[in-house]
């Protein structure tokens, strides 16, 4: 059996959660969970599968599985699944602020 990548893991991680993630949030469960080492390349994993990164390399692709939000009135984000079907973030439980048009693609 193949072993999981580097993305399917992060996936893992912000799946296993009850709410939007920060990368710190991230790169702790990379190591507690998974025995990771080294996580600083967990940036390059969440850019890939964010639907409204400015630094993805792909259009519409399948690995969009992410959206990203600004916590309101700081410069900390949030990464949380995205929903296809209503074209944001999947429902979760967390209170904070979060600004789900931030940085949004625009599709013609």
């Amino acid at each position: 059996m193949t072993e999981p990548t580097k993305r399917e893991r992060v996936l893992d991680v912000i799946r296993g959660a009850k709410g939007p993630c920060s990368v710190q949030h991230i790169k702790e469960q990379m190591r507690d969970q998974f025995g990771y080492a080294s996580v600083e390349d967990v940036s390059n994993c969440l850019s890939a599968l964010t639907i409204n990164d400015r630094s993805r390399h792909h259009n519409g692709a399948p690995q969009d599985l992410l959206i990203k939000a600004r916590v309101r009135g700081t410069t900390q984000v949030r990464y949380w699944l995205y929903d296809r079907a209503t074209d944001g973030p999947k429902p979760h439980t967390a209170s904070e602020d979060l600004d789900w048009t931030y940085n949004r693609v625009v599709s013609e």
